[in-house]
């Protein structure tokens, strides 16, 4: 697994939902790695074709993080 480092400032209240959502996502993850192998490496292979094409394409970072 690769680690991902993140800096979010804001005045906002939002981080700890921020995190939450992507500790969910997390888990989420790591429940479909261990339930079905397959699903979870073509899950990265998408998710690593779609930023190369968007890298290609040359989108916006805001783009890029939607995508």
């Amino acid at each position: 697994h690769e680690e991902i480092e993140l800096l979010c400032v804001t005045s906002k209240p939002v981080f700890g939902e921020f995190l939450q959502f992507v500790n969910d996502l997390n888990d989420l993850n790591g429940q479909i790695e261990r339930k079905d192998h397959y699903t979870f490496g073509h899950s990265r292979r998408v998710m690593r074709y779609a930023e190369a094409l968007g890298h290609r394409l040359q989108l916006g970072a805001d783009h890029l993080h939607n995508l």
